[in-house]
C-alpha cells in the first residue's frame, strides 16, 4: 500500500482491524499511511477530508473546521450490519444479506438473499472475532444448511465466554 500511495494521487486510508499491531502496521505508518481502528472513524475522517477541501477550494462558504474541544465521544463496537449500512450511506457497494433471530428464518433468508450458495455470520457488537467462538459458517447451500448452520452458531456462541461478560 505504501508503493502504491507513492504512485498514486488518490489517498490510500488503510483501516487496520486486528489488536495485533505488528510489522505491517510499522512499515504502513512509517511509509506515511495512517492506519484507523474502526470503519466508523474512517468514514468520519473521510467526510471531513472532503468537507475541509471543498471549504478550502470555496464551495462551501457556510463549512468551518471544527476547533472547539467536545466532550469525548465513548468508543463502541459495531455489529457488521451496522458497519454494512454506514459504508452503503457512504456509497461503498456491500454484499446483500439480511440480519435473522432464528433457525426458521435464516433458512427463509437464504431464500431470499442465497442464490444457491451463503455466507453466514453471528452478528453482535459484543462479538468481534466470528471466527474465533465458530460465528462463521461458509458453503451454505440450502434452507437446511441455513437453519443448521444458524443452531450451530447460536449453540457455540451461547457457549462462549462471550456471551458470559
Amino acid at each position: 500500500m505504501v508503493r502504491v500511495q507513492a504512485e498514486v494521487d488518490t489517498p490510500i486510508v488503510p483501516i487496520w482491524m486486528s489488536d495485533r499491531t505488528g510489522e505491517g502496521h510499522r512499515k504502513m505508518i512509517d511509509g506515511g499511511l495512517m492506519p484507523m481502528r474502526a470503519i466508523s472513524s474512517t468514514l468520519l475522517a473521510i467526510r471531513r477530508f472532503m468537507e475541509h477541501g471543498r471549504w478550502r477550494a470555496g464551495f462551501d462558504p457556510n463549512w468551518s473546521p471544527s476547533c472547539a474541544a467536545g466532550a469525548a465521544q465513548q468508543t463502541v463496537n459495531l455489529s457488521e450490519a451496522k458497519t454494512k449500512a454506514l459504508l452503503e450511506e457512504a456509497g461503498i457497494t456491500v454484499p446483500r444479506g439480511e440480519v435473522v433471530r432464528s433457525a426458521s428464518e435464516a433458512a427463509q433468508a437464504f431464500t431470499r438473499v442465497g442464490n444457491g450458495k451463503a455466507v453466514m455470520k453471528i452478528s453482535s457488537a459484543k462479538i468481534l472475532h466470528k471466527t474465533d467462538i465458530g460465528g462463521v459458517r461458509l458453503n451454505v447451500t440450502s434452507e437446511a444448511d441455513a437453519a443448521a448452520a444458524f443452531a450451530r452458531s447460536a449453540s457455540e456462541a451461547s457457549a462462549s465466554s462471550y456471551s458470559r461478560t
